[in-house]
């Protein structure tokens, strides 16, 4: 059991430490140089969650970051996560988060 745990800390240090947010399970189970199946066993047993859902709480909380602290646009907060096409960065903050990038700065803003 203490092989799972510490493999599950690496993966969550190297998730926190990347400055973009790899968005596939299969590039942080490469960086530790194990199978996918198999980090996403250890990481399910440790935390109870799957890989995915680890890579999109952080995705979730460097753009909430950068939305509230920076004046960067939609666009330019996606490409420096590592998005490709900031319509997909939308949605999946959208899917996470039950607002729009846009709609979360507002209200962010507004309330402070």
């Amino acid at each position: 059991m203490r092989g799972t745990a510490e493999l599950a800390r690496k993966f969550k240090i190297s998730l926190s430490e990347d400055n973009l947010v790899l968005r596939r399970p299969s590039d942080y189970a490469e960086k530790l140089h194990i199978t996918t199946g198999y980090l996403n066993d250890v990481i399910k047993k440790t935390t109870g969650s799957s890989v995915t859902y680890w890579i999109h709480q952080e995705v979730s909380i460097r753009s909430k970051h950068a939305l509230y602290h920076t004046d960067l646009d939609i666009k330019e907060i996606a490409y420096q996560l590592g998005f490709r096409d900031h319509v997909y960065f939308i949605r999946l903050f959208r899917k996470l988060n039950g607002v729009s990038p846009l709609k979360f700065r507002l209200l962010k803003r507004r309330n402070n």
